[in-house]
């Protein structure tokens, strides 16, 4: 049985050596896999349940060799279609985006122009990350967020606790009864054959740039992005806000301690941006919901 279509689709633009050493992975272990690391000179890895181990640890069948800077020089030219020009724009970030949602992190060296970086070069390690298509079981979630009607939500967790996924699946139940715009800045959040009601997306656009045309020009009532950051993109929020848009965004947060330290939330909390908050259990439950809390004031009650 072969991986599913998407993950084979990324794992033919990989050096044939590693897709093989991939592809003999089995379907079951795949389901588990959130990231895969290749680094120059060290055997495939993978993480699973957020703990990163060799690929021959986990599957003793599957024997590997060190990854050469070969193959990962011919992985990267492979995956930006040969045209590294086309990619620019997200290597200038540290990472491309490719068919499927499938987010690859990129370990090198900046080329600068004055103060900021113009591109990558000596690419030796790319961290990619599984986008999972497949919809989040969200049935109790949706009604426990929006029974009462719609508002406005902001998903907290760890880096691979889910959050995109949960974003996604959410995005399409909205659809199915509201306006929705997807401001998908890195091409991660729906993939263009994804299935959803009254939905919009705008790929590409800076979250900050695409929040502002969303609400402009397509007269969303739920305008969904990820991973909140800069200053700019919580001042796009709040004019969303501000226009009668509800909200659907994620955060950087492994706890709520950790979320209630971060600037960018205070920001949002003094504005009564959102109404509910959902914190995620981590990377090793992808998805997995610890606590629903309503936002009263500067109050966080759980629900």
């Amino acid at each position: 049985m072969n991986p599913p279509t998407q993950t084979e689709i990324l794992l033919a633009r990989l050096s044939p050596r590693i897709g093989q050493a991939l592809r003999a992975l089995p379907p079951d272990l795949w389901a588990q896999v959130q990231e895969v690391r290749l680094l120059q000179d060290k055997l495939i890895m993978l993480t699973i349940n957020g703990r990163c181990r060799t690929l021959d640890s986990i599957c003793p069948a599957v024997r590997s060799t060190p990854v050469s800077l070969q193959e990962i020089e011919q992985s990267f030219a492979s995956l930006c279609e040969y045209s590294v020009h086309t990619y620019l724009s997200q290597i200038q970030n540290g990472y491309i985006t490719v068919r499927g949602g499938h987010r690859i992190g990129l370990g090198g060296t900046a080329v600068m122009q004055g103060e900021k970086v113009h591109s990558m070069r000596d690419i030796r390690s790319m961290n990619i990350r599984l986008a999972r298509q497949e919809e989040a079981d969200i049935g109790l979630l949706a009604d426990r967020l929006y029974g009462g009607g719609r508002c406005s939500v902001l998903v907290a967790g760890e880096p691979g606790s889910g959050k995109t996924t949960l974003l996604r699946a959410l995005a399409l139940w909205l659809s199915e009864q509201f306006r929705v715009t997807v401001v998908d800045e890195r091409g991660e959040l729906i993939d263009r054959t994804a299935r959803g009601g009254c939905i919009d997306v705008l790929r590409g656009f800076p979250k900050a740039i695409g929040i502002l045309q969303a609400v402009r020009t397509l007269s969303p009532q739920v305008v969904v992005c990820d991973e909140v950051g800069s200053g700019e993109e919580v001042r796009g929020l709040l004019e969303a806000v501000n226009c009668g848009v509800s909200l659907l965004a994620s955060i950087h947060a492994g706890s709520m301690e950790q979320l209630l330290l971060r600037p960018q939330f205070h920001a949002l909390q003094q504005s009564s941006t959102f109404e509910k908050i959902v914190l995620l259990q981590g990377a090793h439950a992808p998805t997995a919901v610890e606590t629903v809390y309503k936002v009263q004031g500067e109050r966080l009650v759980e629900i």
